[in-house]
């Protein structure tokens, strides 16, 4: 191999190597995201999409959004049968387990299986037995017909992609 050769594959080497790199960095160091939006008359940051389980189980989440009174005026009681649809990391699931009792029965359901191990993990622990875990899919909430008293969707509607076709399954659990 001539010394010019040896030089061209060197630096055609080093090229790619900074292209890489700056496409990562450009990709993952350097861009810029718009600021969650906040509800108008609550103030409150609209959810978006729930991968972050830091957020879902925040502690200001109670004070935010009062959960035991929401579930107090549904009218959630011992030995009802409900499903916590698009329920992240559980923190409603948890909540609706306890009220349903071990006579009722919760249904938590979610696309993505990280969040369901997670509440299969907190439903274990806290010795919750009365909480089935569905791996829901984009179109259908995959729970059982005709078998719920109530689904409870809690800042999910916004990333369902196929709506219609969801609230139809969800519809058809009830």
């Amino acid at each position: 191999m001539t010394p010019n050769h040896a030089r061209r594959r060197l630096f055609v080497v080093v090229a790619c190597l900074l292209g890489l790199a700056s496409f990562y960095a450009g990709t993952h160091l350097f861009t810029t995201r718009p600021a969650p939006p906040i509800h108008p008359l609550t103030g409150r940051q609209i959810a978006g999409i729930a991968t972050d389980a830091n957020w879902l189980d925040r502690t200001a989440r109670e004070q935010e959004e009062q959960p035991d009174r929401a579930l107090d005026l549904i009218g959630i009681t011992p030995g009802m049968v409900v499903a916590d649809v698009g329920a992240g990391t559980g923190y409603m699931t948890i909540l609706l387990a306890r009220r349903v009792g071990p006579a009722g029965k919760v249904y938590a359901g979610d696309l993505q299986p990280r969040m369901l191990r997670i509440i299969q993990e907190k439903a274990r622990a806290q010795q919750l037995s009365n909480v089935e875990i569905v791996q829901g899919a984009e179109d259908d909430a995959r729970l059982p017909e005709h078998a719920l008293d109530l689904a409870l969707l809690v800042d999910v509607y916004h990333e369902f992609w196929r709506p219609q076709e969801m609230l139809r399954s969800i519809r058809r659990s009830l």
